[in-house]
């Protein structure tokens, strides 16, 4: 097959702004989940870790890719952050960070009550939709967020090891091994 024939699938997690200015499109979902965060004085937590990456450094990782035209690429690539970084360390940086904005660091609540809150203050927001939607702008894509937390909770639900350890894996893959 010729490279001019070859088609590759480039699959990309989630970006973030570029490592020099830090812009980030305000209508993403992490900038709406930061907004209405400062605007209820809570973080949320979450099970998991984040592997956000620049998007410069994936348009530099993708360029890279696409050049290196001296070597077989397999069909399917997926580009992401090589070091995962726990969702509850980002909030703790995000909270430090956000302190000359709100004069205090914003304490950090499960993911549900963050949730629940958010629900609370936006219903409860007296101004225009469009005032609401800017003060809590989450609510913009409420059910995106309905569905992480339901992701939360039920990875709350299996703690790791004994999880893996009830479902009898390990012991599998061991005795496959023998």
């Amino acid at each position: 097959m010729s490279m001019t024939n070859t088609t590759w699938y480039i699959r990309l997690g989630q970006l973030v702004g570029d490592v020099k200015s830090g812009a980030w499109s305000t209508t993403d979902w992490v900038p709406s989940l930061i907004g209405s965060s400062v605007s209820i004085g809570s973080l949320p937590r979450a099970v998991g870790t984040v592997s956000w990456l620049p998007l410069d450094v994936a348009a530099r990782s993708i360029i890279d890719t696409c050049v290196n035209r001296n070597k077989v690429l397999p069909q399917v690539m997926h580009t992401s952050h090589p070091r995962p970084v726990p969702w509850v360390d980002i909030m703790n940086a995000l909270s430090a960070s956000l302190v000359p904005l709100v004069n205090s660091q914003l304490p950090i609540v499960g993911f549900e009550e963050w949730n629940k809150r958010v629900a609370e203050a936006a219903e409860s927001f007296k101004g225009s939709e469009s005032d609401r939607y800017k003060r809590f702008p989450s609510t913009k894509i409420q059910s995106t967020i309905d569905g992480m937390v339901l992701a939360d909770k039920e990875l709350q639900s299996h703690d790791g090891v004994e999880h893996v350890e009830s479902c009898g894996t390990v012991r599998n893959h061991t005795a496959a091994w023998r």
